[in-house]
């Protein structure tokens, strides 16, 4: 018979049950409990615990959607201690209290793949220097607002994965900045450069010769730039327009200035894509410009285009136009004479025809005229007096039969979309669901939608006017005509 083992001295006669904790789950529902907490107490929670800060920087879902603030600066060095890496992060030093967000967006505008984005604001530069270092590393797509151009050119020497750079400068805090000729970020394609502000009593040829350096350094390599202000005009001449170059500039962003038509007569080989923001000045030497345009131009987007801007378009000196985006057309007389010159246009955009305005616009146009057109969205229209979010527009009823019958009318297969301005991601104190609502009509079949090219290229086009927000779900409504 086999004796019981005695025990020990000062045993317990029961055993006490062992104490569970947050930290004794798995990951799996550790994860589900950390998902509930806001952006700083799930801040808090990372830095409390080294097992909980490294679900925190591995899990992007955790963040996603969340916010962080009123807080005051050294509120956010918590949030750098846990973040996780992330594809695109926007800076702007401000004087007011900091603020932290992290959302999802699309890629680039011709892009399906999701990026991950934090958006911070604060004004301690210090942490914008130490947040810039940290994430440079994997970071694609960097925006910067601020005055320490200094700072961010020493820290984004090691973003070595950028493709993507925005730069807003009022001014230059810290002596003059200058990007190093020798240092160059192999995959940057595209800088963004925000216009000056004019009411600021300040020099800007300190901040125009730091972008200037910036773009020499990268002449030959990018394919985007973007020039936001007449200012910036000069800039031109650091970019490279030679047709020889493997790596072409395709598209080219300016606003009209002083120059602007000298300016852009050397890309005239080289650009696919041409952005003009328009003012009443230089009308006449960029009409000039465009009636004797001659290279391979596809897309044109005219911000406020003039009457005798669409006329020249509709001279056919750019009858190779495959994309046309146009702002508050101001007559349908204009457009129908604009269309008449451009054969192959294949997609056209027309944004702010607000009222009465998008139905004569719709009515004048005639099947003669469109003959390529494949694709026609209407943008940001609303009814008069719209000051709310409406999921169903009464803009789009009173349109409908207008654009059934023009779809009916078009030699080819023409695919419709309506975005109103009051369906969008406008009105998001409204807007509880987060969504846009936007309107198709078609005329094919409804079974052939999911193979139909057209089909997927509105919806294309309905992310990349959206590309740079926060990705919204889309209430589409698809009519057949």
């Amino acid at each position: 018979m086999l004796s019981q083992p005695k025990r020990a001295r000062g045993a317990k006669a029961i055993d006490e049950p062992e104490k569970l904790t947050l930290l004794s789950l798995p990951d799996l529902p550790l994860l589900r409990v950390l998902s509930f907490l806001p952006m700083k107490d799930l801040s808090a929670a990372g830095t409390a615990c080294c097992r909980l800060g490294a679900l925190a920087r591995a899990h992007w879902s955790l963040w996603r959607g969340k916010k962080l603030g009123p807080v005051r600066a050294g509120g956010l060095w918590d949030l750098l201690r846990v973040a996780p890496p992330v594809d695109k992060l926007c800076c702007e030093d401000s004087i007011a209290n900091s603020y932290a967000r992290c959302f999802e967006s699309y890629e680039s505008e011709r892009s399906a793949v999701v990026a991950s984005c934090l958006v911070v604001t604060t004004s301690d530069a210090f942490f914008l220097a130490c947040l810039i270092r940290e994430f440079a590393p994997r970071l694609k797509h960097l925006s910067y607002s601020g005055n320490y151009l200094n700072m961010l050119y020493f820290n984004l020497q090691y973003a070595r994965r950028i493709e993507i750079l925005g730069l807003d400068c009022e001014a230059i805090n810290g002596g003059r900045a200058s990007w190093p000729q020798d240092v160059v970020l192999p995959r940057l394609h595209t800088v963004v450069i925000s216009e000056l502000d004019e009411e600021q009593d300040s020099d800007f040829e300190p901040a125009i010769d730091a972008f200037r350096s910036l773009l020499q350094a990268h002449r030959g390599r990018l394919r985007s730039v973007s020039l936001g202000g007449p200012e910036l005009v000069p800039l031109l001449d650091a970019l490279d327009a030679r047709p020889s170059n493997s790596n072409n500039l395709q598209c080219l962003e300016v606003e009209t200035g002083k120059g602007v038509a000298a300016g852009l007569r050397p890309f005239q080989p080289v650009l696919k894509h041409l952005i003009i923001h328009w003012t009443s000045s230089r009308t006449t030497e960029m009409a000039k410009l465009l009636k004797s345009w001659s290279g391979p131009l596809e897309r044109l987007d005219l911000d406020s285009a003039t009457p005798k801007m669409l006329s020249i378009l509709g001279e056919g000196s750019l009858a190779g136009l495959r994309y046309l985006d146009l702002r508050d057309i101001s007559s349908k007389a204009d457009l129908q004479w604009t269309l008449a010159g451009l054969p192959g246009l294949h997609k056209l955009v027309l944004r702010r025809c607000h009222g009465e305005k998008s139905l004569e616009i719709l009515c004048a146009m005639s099947p003669t005229i469109i003959p390529a057109l494949e694709l026609l969205i209407f943008k940001s229209f609303k009814e008069e007096g719209c000051s709310k979010y409406q999921e169903d527009c009464p803009r789009v009823a009173k349109l409908a039969p207008a654009v059934k019958s023009l779809v009916r009318r078009a030699p080819l297969s023409l695919h419709c979309v309506m975005l109103p301005h009051c369906g969008g991601g406008h009105w998001r104190g409204q807007n509880e669901r987060n969504e846009r609502c936007c309107t198709v009509f078609y005329r094919h079949s409804t079974v052939a939608v999911a193979e139909c090219p057209l089909c997927a290229e509105a919806v294309s086009a309905i992310r990349s006017l959206y590309y740079h927000h926060d990705i919204q779900a889309t209430k589409m409504t698809r009519i057949q005509v």
